[in-house]
C-alpha cells in the first residue's frame, strides 16, 4: 500500500509540473505577442476609467482597468496595486473583496484567485507550485499571489480563455 501511494503521489507531482510548464509556456507566448502589439503603437481602452468604491466616507479610487494589477484584502481594508502615471501605486481603501469584485465585474481579465485576492490576468508573468500549492508571479510586483484550491481551476480556465481569444 505504501509503494502504491508513493507512485500515485509522484505521478501527481509530474502531472502538476507538466501542467505548470504548459501554462508558463502559454504565458510566455502571450507576453511575446503582447510586446509585438505594443510595439506597433496600438492601445485599447487606454482612456477608459473604473471607479472602486469604499464602504467608508465615500472614498473612491479612479483607475484605468488595464492598469489594475491586484488587490489584497487586509482586515477591513483592501490594498489596491495599480500603475498610475507609469509608477507602481498601492492605495488602501476601506472595502471588501466582494465590493471590489462587483466594481470590476465588467472586466473579464480581472479574476479572483483566493478569498483575499483579485488579479489582472494580463499581469501574470508565471505560475509556480509545490506540494499542491500554487502562486502567481506578477509583473511589477515581487509579491507571490496565492491561488487557493477553490480557485485553482477557475484561474487555469480563465488563463486558457483569455489567451486563446487574444
Amino acid at each position: 500500500l505504501g509503494f502504491q501511494t508513493l507512485c500515485f503521489w509522484i505521478r501527481n507531482l509530474y502531472r502538476e509540473r507538466n501542467e505548470l510548464r504548459a501554462i508558463n509556456e502559454m504565458l510566455r507566448q502571450q507576453q511575446e505577442i503582447h510586446a509585438m502589439q505594443n510595439d506597433d503603437g496600438s492601445a485599447t481602452d487606454e482612456n477608459k476609467q473604473c471607479i472602486l468604491h469604499s464602504d467608508y466616507s465615500g472614498q473612491e479610487i479612479t483607475i484605468q482597468p488595464r492598469s489594475f494589477i491586484y488587490v489584497e484584502s487586509v482586515g477591513n481594508y483592501a490594498d489596491v496595486c495599480y500603475i498610475d502615471n507609469e509608477q507602481l501605486t498601492n492605495t488602501s481603501i476601506r472595502t471588501t473583496i466582494k465590493q471590489l469584485k462587483e466594481d470590476l465585474s465588467d472586466y473579464d481579465f480581472i479574476v479572483q484567485c483566493h478569498r483575499g485576492f483579485l488579479v489582472n490576468l494580463e499581469y501574470i508573468e508565471s505560475m509556480e507550485g509545490s506540494n499542491g500549492r500554487l502562486f502567481l508571479n506578477l509583473f511589477y510586483s515581487d509579491k507571490k499571489i496565492p491561488v487557493s484550491k477553490a480557485y485553482k481551476t477557475t484561474i487555469k480556465e480563465a488563463l486558457s480563455m483569455a489567451f486563446s481569444l487574444s
